[in-house]
């Protein structure tokens, strides 16, 4: 059993009170939420595939939710039963399941590593699925990929969704479903576009993560960058 959470109070070490992520699968980031505009106590948890949610830890209720949805907007709905907090397992159903249960398929899509500023006015993202998100928080249609977009990948589209006074921010990828016409092509034209694909392709790679990323920092001085890491302990830096 993966993605339980637990309160505690600190001054008297004492546990206060437990409950499980909806995913129940690991959790692979959790962070203070430091908004100005949060009116309850915070927290930003990485959980489930491709997806960052944000809890008041008061009421444990999920208020908003950061989402990567593939496909056309029109087509995704939302459950709501499926962002409402669970009731934690027993120490013996933990002992059991630690024995039986396998990991979420989920994981492997996931998002195992997030940056944000001070007052979280926005948040990077990056997981398994080697892409670096920049999440506008304030207005959602401003993200985008930063890193890690395919050759042939058309760009990302964001909306965000008000439901029962939850936030649901998705993005949308869509397959880009153009035809090639290489009947017409002559030999020398296909040689000339193969050469160019070879050398962009040489150029994602150097570019780009090829592995999972795994942990991410945001630096101010002397200027604003972004620092990844990957499962192959490759670093980029981002400008």
């Amino acid at each position: 059993m993966r993605g339980i959470l637990t309160l505690y109070d600190l001054r008297f070490q004492i546990p206060l009170k437990s409950w499980l992520h909806p995913s129940k699968s690991r959790i692979s980031v959790l962070l203070l939420n430091h908004d100005p505009r949060a009116e309850n106590k915070q927290v930003i948890i990485a959980s489930g595939k491709n997806e960052v949610s944000i809890w008041d830890i008061v009421n444990l209720q999920c208020i908003e939710v950061f989402a990567v949805k593939s496909g056309d907007e029109k087509m995704t709905g939302v459950i709501l039963e499926s962002y409402k907090s669970l009731e934690a397992p027993s120490n013996r159903e933990i002992l059991l399941n630690s024995f039986t249960s396998n990991e979420s398929i989920s994981t492997e899509n996931s998002i195992r590593a997030i940056a944000a500023p001070s007052d979280c006015r926005f948040m990077i993202t990056g997981g398994s699925d080697r892409k670096i998100r920049f999440w506008d928080t304030a207005r959602i249609e401003n993200s985008g990929i930063v890193l890690g977009l395919e050759l042939d990948e058309p760009k990302a589209r964001y909306s965000t969704n008000t439901i029962e006074n939850m936030k649901f921010h998705f993005e949308f990828n869509r397959n880009n479903g153009h035809l090639g016409n290489s009947n017409s092509r002559s030999n020398s034209t296909t040689s000339m576009n193969s050469l160019a694909n070879s050398v962009a392709q040489q150029q994602y790679l150097m570019r780009n993560h090829v592995d999972a990323i795994t942990d991410i920092i945001l630096t101010e001085s002397p200027y604003p960058m972004i620092i990844s890491g990957d499962r192959d302990g490759v670093i980029k830096v981002l400008a």
